[in-house]
């Protein structure tokens, strides 16, 4: 049956969208595609297809403490690894920042992978899906 809904994944806000044959699990802490898995006949999930970091992740969080810089690296890359699985949109950059867009808070990849994305639900149920949308403001 088909269905979008709000779900948990590894401890975070996230969005699932199937029609019963996939399944795709969208985190809304980064915009990160997290899950696609094929759903087997009995209702259960595949193995997912994604990449799926093997540490603990976390949705994204304002600034950098020393927490993050210690466990994740330095500030122009924490905030992205602390999030990351699965798959991410680089809308801005790829890679590194410049000098001038790190000494502007920017980091790996850009502000998309970072920031928190709106979910907007549905309003014909017969037609499961999700509009995403994220304000940034560098890009």
């Amino acid at each position: 049956m088909p269905a979008s809904e709000s779900v948990r994944w590894k401890g975070r806000d996230a969005t699932r969208l199937t029609n019963g044959v996939v399944e795709l699990i969208a985190l809304t802490g980064g915009g990160h595609l997290a899950g696609l898995r094929f759903v087997e006949a009995d209702g259960r999930s595949s193995q997912n297809v994604f990449w799926e970091a093997p540490w603990a992740t976390y949705d994204p969080v304002p600034s950098t403490s020393e927490e993050l810089l210690q466990m994740y690296g330095p500030a122009s890359v924490s905030k992205f690894m602390a999030g990351y699985t699965g798959h991410s949109l680089c809308l801005d950059y790829f890679g590194e920042p410049s000098a001038e867009e790190a000494a502007s808070g920017l980091g790996l990849h850009g502000e998309a992978p970072v920031a928190q994305w709106n979910v907007t639900k549905p309003t014909q149920v017969e037609r499961p899906h999700c509009r995403w949308n994220v304000r940034l403001p560098a890009a």
